[in-house]
């Protein structure tokens, strides 16, 4: 009995050693091409590419402006509305 005992205690060391030395793994990275910066491929725009999205983005903001703030809600309601459409809530299923 006493040499299970001590074989029992000497396992129970190794184990715990071996645990306590253990390295934890690092998380897993991102994915491929995420964090490039500005370098990345996403951002590789010519001079005349910046300037059209500027001018489409500064279109859009001017189109928005122009909305009456009634407007902007019913906009707002009947994205929601889509939405729930598209993707309902629970266990329905859209029916086509």
């Amino acid at each position: 009995m006493k040499t299970f005992v001590r074989i029992f205690f000497l396992l129970s060391l190794s184990v715990l050693a071996l645990v306590a030395g253990a390295q934890p793994a690092p998380p897993p990275g991102p994915g491929p091409g995420y964090g490039q910066g500005p370098r990345g491929p996403m951002r590789e725009l010519t001079e005349e590419q910046r300037e059209e999205r500027r001018r489409e983005n500064r279109q859009r903001r001017e189109a928005w402006q122009q909305l009456s703030p009634e407007e902007r809600h019913q906009l707002r309601q009947d994205i929601r509305d889509a939405g729930h459409d598209l993707y309902p809530r629970g266990r329905q299923r859209r029916q086509d």
